[in-house]
């Protein structure tokens, strides 16, 4: 996302007294849908490494391969961040950005995996080779109104 630079510089010629012509808003939708394109894109790459890098997929990496995923997932939510802020404000003037709302879906999922640690995971992990877990029908009857 190093071209936010770029829409930037279109947003500020965008606002600029007298520039607001359909042309140019036109060209500053095609900017920010090509900006979007290409962090969906990243997301689709990233999610193919991540695959190919799992410990099924190469035995041993394991922990070292999460962690740089995690750190490569860190960096693209925060450039989908900085590039969903200016689609925000486009959309706030009236201006549609395809791909946005898948934009906002992939990043809101990314979020949501990173909300779990890897040491949550690892816990997780050990817990259920202590054989401290339970089944969905366990959890189900004590969430029942009344058990």
């Amino acid at each position: 996302m190093s071209a936010l630079p770029l829409l930037d510089m279109y947003l500020a010629i965008a606002r600029e007294p007298g520039a607001a012509s359909a042309r140019s808003r036109e060209h500053l939708r095609q900017v920010a849908e090509r900006l979007v394109e290409s962090a969906l894109s990243e997301h689709r790459h990233l999610d193919q490494l991540d695959t190919a890098v799992s410990p099924a997929e190469a035995p041993g990496t394991g922990a070292r391969a999460a962690a740089l995923m995690r750190k490569l997932y860190e960096q693209w939510t925060c450039e989908a961040e900085a590039l969903l802020q200016r689609v925000t404000a486009l959309e706030h003037d009236g201006v549609h950005v395809g791909g946005a709302e898948e934009l906002r879906h992939q990043h809101g999922r990314v979020r949501a995996m990173l909300s779990v640690t890897l040491e949550d995971i690892e816990r997780g992990r050990q817990q259920f080779r202590d054989g401290r877990w339970r089944t969905i029908e366990e959890v189900r009857r004590e969430l029942r109104p009344g058990a």
